[in-house]
Formats: C-alpha cells, sequence, structure tokens
C-alpha cells in the first residue's frame, strides 16, 4: 500500500491593493488607541517642542536673523540657524521613527483584535531605536551615494520600494537590521508592483489633506515677532494634523507585510 502524499498547501490569491486600503482605513477606525494613539502621543509632543525649541532660539541666540523659510535657509548656505534646522529635524526624524514603530506594532495588535495597553506599543520601539535608526541611515547613505550616478537614479526608485517594509519586519519578526533588509527583500518577490499600486494609493488619498495641511504655511506673515508665533503655532497644528495621515499610511504597509508575508511562507511550505 503505497503512502499517501501530505495535502498540498492552499494557494492563497495575491494581496488585494484595494482590499488593503480599504481594510488599514476600516482597522484605524475601529482600533483609534492602537493606531492613532501611539502616533498622537510621540508626534505631537514632538511637534511642541520643535515649535518652542525654535521660537526660543530666534528670541535668544538668532535674535538678529531673519526668518526664512527651510529652502531658504538651505541655499543662503553654512549658518547658525541652518544649523538648528537641521538638529531639529534630525531630532523629529529620530521620533518620528518611534512614532512608526509603535504603529505597526498597534497595528498588528488591531489586526489580532488583542488590545494593547500604550506602554506596551511604544516600549519595543524606544528600546529598539538603535535598529530603527540603522533601518533610516543605511538605506538614506546607499541612496544618496547611487543617486550621483546614472544608473544609480533608475536603481533608487526599484531599492526604495524593495527595501519599503523593513521597519516592519524588524518590529514583527524579532529580527536583526540586516535580517529586516534580508526579509523585506525576500517577502516582496512577485509583490513590488502590487506593494508599489498600493503606496501609490495610499498616496493619492492623502494628497489632499496634505495639500489642505501644507497650505496652513501660507498664514505665516508680518513682521518678525508675529511670523515666529505663527511660525510656531503652524508646526504645531500640523503636528497635530499630520497624525491621522501616518498612521493610516502606516497601517497600509503593516497591513501589506503581513500579507505578503503570509503567501511568501505558504509559498515555501508548499515547497517543502
Amino acid at each position: 500500500m503505497s503512502a499517501q502524499a501530505p495535502p498540498a498547501a492552499p494557494v492563497l490569491p495575491p494581496v488585494p491593493i484595494r482590499g488593503t486600503i480599504a481594510d488599514a482605513w476600516r482597522l484605524m477606525r475601529r482600533y483609534p488607541r492602537l493606531i492613532l494613539l501611539p502616533m498622537f502621543a510621540v508626534q505631537v509632543p514632538v511637534a511642541a517642542v520643535s515649535a518652542s525649541v525654535t521660537l526660543v532660539l530666534y528670541f535668544t541666540v538668532f535674535s538678529g536673523e531673519p526668518v526664512k523659510a527651510a529652502s531658504d535657509l538651505i541655499n543662503a548656505g553654512p549658518s547658525g540657524p541652518l544649523f538648528a534646522f537641521l538638529a531639529v529635524s534630525a531630532f523629529e526624524g529620530l521620533f518620528a521613527q518611534v512614532a512608526r514603530g509603535a504603529t505597526i506594532l498597534g497595528t498588528a495588535a488591531a489586526l489580532r483584535d488583542r488590545p494593547e495597553p500604550l506602554p506596551n506599543l511604544l516600549d519595543p520601539a524606544f528600546t529598539r531605536l538603535g535598529g530603527l535608526l540603522i533601518l533610516a541611515i543605511a538605506p538614506l547613505l546607499l541612496f544618496l551615494g547611487l543617486a550621483a550616478t546614472i544608473v544609480g537614479l533608475v536603481l533608487v526608485p526599484y531599492l526604495v520600494l524593495r527595501l519599503g517594509l523593513v521597519m516592519e519586519a524588524y518590529l514583527l519578526d524579532g529580527v536583526t537590521p540586516a535580517g529586516a533588509f534580508r526579509r523585506s527583500w525576500t517577502v516582496l518577490s512577485g509583490s513590488l508592483w502590487r506593494f508599489f499600486l498600493t503606496l501609490l494609493l495610499a498616496i493619492t488619498a492623502l494628497i489632499v489633506p496634505l495639500f489642505v495641511m501644507s497650505s496652513f504655511s501660507l498664514l505665516i506673515a508680518g513682521g518678525r515677532t508675529t511670523q515666529l508665533l505663527a511660525t510656531a503655532a503652524v508646526t504645531l497644528i500640523q503636528g497635530v494634523l499630520v497624525v491621522p495621515m501616518l498612521a493610516f499610511f502606516t497601517a497600509v504597509t503593516t497591513l501589506f507585510y503581513l500579507r505578503v508575508k503570509e503567501r511568501h511562507d505558504a509559498r515555501l511550505a508548499a515547497r517543502n
């Protein structure tokens, strides 16, 4: 009597594009404490600190400096205000990694229908901050180096997509930064176009809110003191408004990662 072959692993359909967007939106509305709150808890205090520090610097150390937009500071060359702007931007970028990391964990918990207290979402993001920085800085340096060449200009968009799920892999799978790069590269094999179209659709849905948020900068006018106070107010308002947009985008990428990983693991199981 011949031995029966083990049942074949079920073949999962490709990751749905519009379905992932819609599910991320529904998940965010159903579990705001898991998806919106972690982002809010980090982004809003960071925006308040950034606005306050900038205000204090321009009223003290840079009291003789005119108020300039970021593009004007960069074009003007090295200066104290430019250094302060870069330092504040680095501070914001650092905590943006924490905010995204906590939101990734919150989205995964929401998908499992398992509520987690806020400290349980923030703690892993803070304790693994060193790895999150590597995930942000290493690709940036690589992309800047490649962008200086003609081949690099073509290659960079591909690499951005192929490594677009490193944070999700790092936090949800508990791997090292190197393992997260490999994981993102591997699971997106055969699903890169779907990932690109999902990101494109998510960004398209955010175009109008982003435009409205950026238009607040047009309110900055008047004398120096008025401009400084208006800049601080706009920074704080934008810090609040960006929360649901970043949370939604993070929920989209997290859902896509979990779904594409499930399909990748199913294919591996079928081969074995």
